[in-house]
Order: structure tokens, then sequence, then C-alpha cells
């Protein structure tokens, strides 16, 4: 983790349902780990009852919007 580049700018989404990210509790782990790292641009997306495939869930439009949002703003 160490070799991540600080200036990386970092978009992570999850479904506050996920399982495999502990409901969300891993995924707030790893973005605190990335702030201790010092890599200041990061943005996240927690999407209410959202499971592991956010891209497959119900909503896939809205998560794609906000995907190619954050890609043009980036």
């Amino acid at each position: 983790m160490a070799k991540i580049p600080k200036d990386l700018p970092i978009y992570i989404f999850a479904g506050e349902q996920d399982p495999v990210g502990n409901k969300c509790k891993s995924i707030k782990w790893l973005i605190e780990r990335y702030k201790r790292l010092g890599i200041k641009d990061i943005e996240y997306k927690f999407y209410k009852d959202g499971r592991h495939e956010m891209l497959n869930e119900v909503n896939r439009d809205e998560v794609m919007r906000n995907i190619l949002a954050w890609l043009k703003a980036h």
C-alpha cells in the first residue's frame, strides 16, 4: 500500500449490505488506511440496500452515472 501514489484519485463504491465488505466496515477501514497513508483525493459512495455487485443491482444506472460523473471530474 505504501507504493500507491499519494496523488492518485480513488473512488470507492459499495452496497451497504455487501457481506464481502462486512456491510461497509471493511471498506471504511480501507478508506481510513488510505487517508493515513497520505492519499488526499478519496471519494466514496455507499448505496443503501446494495449488496456486492453494484453494477448488477436494480439501481445500476444511478451507480454508473455516479462513476461517470467522478471520472469526468478527474
